[in-house]
């Protein structure tokens, strides 16, 4: 049976930028960075000759992204869209999104629009991409 969810993982190609957005826009704080180079990562990941450096990141609910830079080849991929088969985006809850949505426009981050509220009157809600292109929704629910 499953405990909980553990982390997402998402592979980078500039480091650097990611971190700007997940620490400094979202709030992300840095947990844990790690060397991986090991046999256990080749076996684990059906690789070979792995250099991985690991960066987890975390909210103060515990929740934990994170980052991937593979040192070797990475492949570019289509961009995803909402409607594509598997993973597509993930979402977090935010506190003042009308503040987050400025914050993300003025740091140069694709938002896709504006904060809608939902048909329910449940929650207000908006998606952008990071540096990397992931999709990832935005939400802050009313009280």
């Amino acid at each position: 049976m499953i405990k909980n969810f553990r982390h997402i993982g998402i592979v980078i190609k500039d480091i650097n930028k990611s971190l700007q957005f997940y620490q400094n826009i979202l709030g992300f704080r840095l947990l844990k960075k790690s060397e991986e180079n090991s046999s256990f990562i080749d076996t684990l990941l059906q690789l070979t000759e792995t250099k991985l450096t690991t960066y987890k990141l975390e909210i103060s609910d515990g929740t934990i992204v994170e980052l991937l830079d593979y040192e070797d080849y990475k492949e570019p991929r289509e961009l995803l869209k909402p409607n594509d088969i598997g993973i597509t985006h993930f979402a977090f809850t935010v506190e003042n999104l009308d503040n987050l949505y400025k914050n993300l426009l003025q740091n140069n981050v694709e938002v896709l629009s504006r904060p809608q509220l939902s048909p329910d009157n449940y929650a207000r809600v908006f998606f952008c991409r990071d540096f990397e292109n992931n999709l990832i929704e935005l939400v802050e629910e009313i009280k």
